[in-house]
This record gives structure tokens, sequence and C-alpha cells, in this order.
């Protein structure tokens, strides 16, 4: 009866958690990195900052984009959809190490931000886990 809900369920739960939660952590690190002032002419932005940005914004362009395609097989729809939640996935990965390098300021911002991202996505996997063991 409820065959689709086993991967959309958790998707959904990890699009809107990732946009709201890691968009609130990208916002609060860009105003930080904003606000500090810059005594050289060359202003260097942090790499995690983009990475953490493209994770928490990569689940709602595939939710977007599968959303206005046509609905023709329900297969393809969930690979691209899967697609763009493992992308996020994985430039959320690229911004922790990142961020556990990165010595400026806005650290503990970004290290806070992608753990929470990090927590958003583990849900998710274990919702699916338990939705997809129990069909």
């Amino acid at each position: 009866m409820f065959q689709g809900l086993d991967i959309l369920v958790p998707f959904l739960f990890v699009t809107f958690a990732s946009i709201f939660v890691g968009g609130f952590f990208v916002v609060f690190a860009w105003v930080a990195e904003a606000s500090e002032p810059s005594y050289s002419k060359k202003r260097r932005i942090p790499a995690p900052l983009y990475a953490l940005a493209a994770a928490s914004s990569l689940p709602l362009i595939g939710y977007v984009l599968i959303s206005n395609l046509p609905s023709g097989e329900p297969e393809n729809l969930k690979r691209i959809y899967s697609g763009f939640i493992i992308a996020g996935f994985a430039f959320l990965l690229i911004s922790i190490v990142h961020s556990i390098r990165h010595t400026g300021g806005g650290r503990g911002t970004l290290l806070v931000g992608s753990a929470t991202l990090l927590t958003v996505n583990v849900i998710g996997l274990l919702m699916y886990l338990y939705m997809y063991r129990n069909r």
C-alpha cells in the first residue's frame, strides 16, 4: 500500500531539514564572515563555507528538479533524487574535512553546522533503513 514512501519520507526529511537547519548555519556563517574586519586587500572566503552551502542546498535543488520533470518512470526520478542527496552528503563530508583544517574565523559555526547536517543525514538514513526493512 505505501510502497513509494520507503524512500520518499526520509528523502523529504533530509531535504527540508537540510535547507532549514543547514541554511540557518550557512546564513549565520556568511554573516559572521562578512562582519569580520578585513585587514588585507584580499579577502578569502573559507572553502568549508562553500561546501556547507552546497550540502544544504543540493537536496532542495534535486527536489525542485524532480517535481518539475514529467512523471515518467518513478525509478528514474528516485535515481535522480538519490544522486542529489548523495552529492549533498559528499559535499557535507568535504565541509567536515575542511572545517577541521580551517583555522580562521567562523570555524566553530562551520563545525557545528556540518555536524548538525551530518546528524540530519544519519537520521534520514536510519528512517530509510527502518521503512525499507518493514516493507
